[in-house]
């Protein structure tokens, strides 16, 4: 039975870091376009065109992540992350932005 227990929470334990860690990727894949590069290799450059680079509750699934990043101490470790996906600037830049809104109430 014990072993059943640790079995439900290991399994929610790797869901829910999977969720975190989605965040990043999920903003790799939605404001990049790959190009390759002319030394090599693919590159990626972020499409302002196609939408607004920020609006308020535009990731809504990811909310509970966007609070963890702007409320607790996970906010470097998901910043560092999000560098590995190359999305770091865009993270960050939401982040501030959010905090902006929150404070700057108009």
């Amino acid at each position: 039975m014990r072993q059943k227990w640790i079995a439900i929470a290991a399994t929610l334990m790797l869901m829910l870091t999977t969720y975190v860690l989605a965040y990043a990727p999920y903003l790799a894949y939605r404001y990049k376009e790959p190009q390759y590069s002319s030394q090599g290799g693919w590159a990626c450059s972020v499409n302002l065109d196609q939408e607004p680079y920020y609006s308020e509750n535009q990731h809504l699934p990811f909310a509970p992540v966007e609070w963890l990043i702007d409320h607790t101490p996970l906010q470097t470790p998901l910043l560092w992350w999000a560098r590995i996906w190359g999305c770091e600037n865009k993270m960050s830049f939401d982040s501030a932005t959010r905090y902006f809104n929150r404070r700057c109430k108009f």
